[in-house]
Formats: C-alpha cells, sequence, structure tokens
C-alpha cells in the first residue's frame, strides 16, 4: 500500500494507482476532460493538474497521469493549481467557445476565453525587405520550412 496526503487528508491506495484514484478515495472531486477508463492515461488536457507539494518533484502535475507514491503531500485546490486551470480554460474556450462542460469548468474557475488568434494576427505577412538582415541574406540561402 501507498500513504499519501490530499488536501490534509491521508489516504491508502494501490500501488499503480493515480493521484486522481487517490482523490476519488477521499472524495475529493478533481476535474477532468480526457479521463477516461477505457483509454491510457495521457494528461493532454491539463485541467486535472494538482500540485505535490512534498515528495520527489514538487509542482503542478496531472493527477490523472501521476502514479500515487509514499510521503507525496498533494494541494488539489492552491493557487497555482486554481491558475493554470483558469489559463487552460481560458485557452480551451478560445477554440471551442460553445462547449458546455467547458463553459460549466470556466464558471467555476472564472475564465474568460482569449481573443481568437484569427483576429488579431494577419493571415499573411509581407517580408520586410528594408530589414538589415533581410537583404544581407539572399533567398537561396535561407532555411524553407
Amino acid at each position: 500500500m501507498i500513504t499519501l496526503t490530499i488536501d490534509g487528508r491521508q489516504t491508502e491506495v494501490q500501488d499503480g494507482q493515480t493521484l486522481l484514484d487517490a482523490a476519488k478515495t477521499l472524495g475529493i472531486e478533481v476535474p477532468t476532460l480526457c479521463h477516461h477508463k477505457a483509454v491510457p492515461p495521457a494528461g493532454a488536457c491539463r485541467i486535472c493538474v494538482v500540485e505535490v507539494k512534498a515528495g520527489d518533484r514538487p509542482g503542478l502535475v496531472p493527477a490523472c497521469a501521476y502514479p500515487a507514491q509514499n510521503g507525496l503531500v498533494i494541494d488539489p485546490t492552491s493557487k497555482a493549481v486554481r491558475d493554470s486551470r483558469r489559463m487552460t480554460l481560458s485557452l480551451l474556450l478560445a477554440r471551442c467557445p460553445e462547449a458546455e462542460m467547458l463553459k460549466e469548468l470556466a464558471k467555476e474557475y472564472d475564465a474568460q476565453p482569449f481573443p481568437s488568434p484569427s483576429s488579431s494576427v494577419p493571415q499573411h505577412r509581407t517580408p520586410n525587405t528594408e530589414h538589415p538582415a533581410a537583404s544581407a541574406t539572399s533567398t537561396s540561402k535561407r532555411a524553407k520550412c
């Protein structure tokens, strides 16, 4: 058994379980978007981040993919966690503003969508041929992407 502390409460979980599993044993809700029991954990959405306060690697980690380890102290609601979730939700809302699940989470974390990049950045840029670097290197010598 692995013993760790989440939100000030100690719990024991089986070897191989994640921080998300451990939180669930305590009835602690950690929001997720990409987590599904039929799919291997990836931590792709980053909504489930929690803060490791004590352990091998302090910092923000995805609860759905991070393995439970003896002695970890986890804060699932720290300021860093809430700020990270707010930023991630703002980015996701900019991409999918009509997604109900995102809108519900956004209310909880006071997240606002960032402006769409397509509305503020020109789609095609004209090279500045008057810039010294542009005239110093011919187009044949430039890297082609």
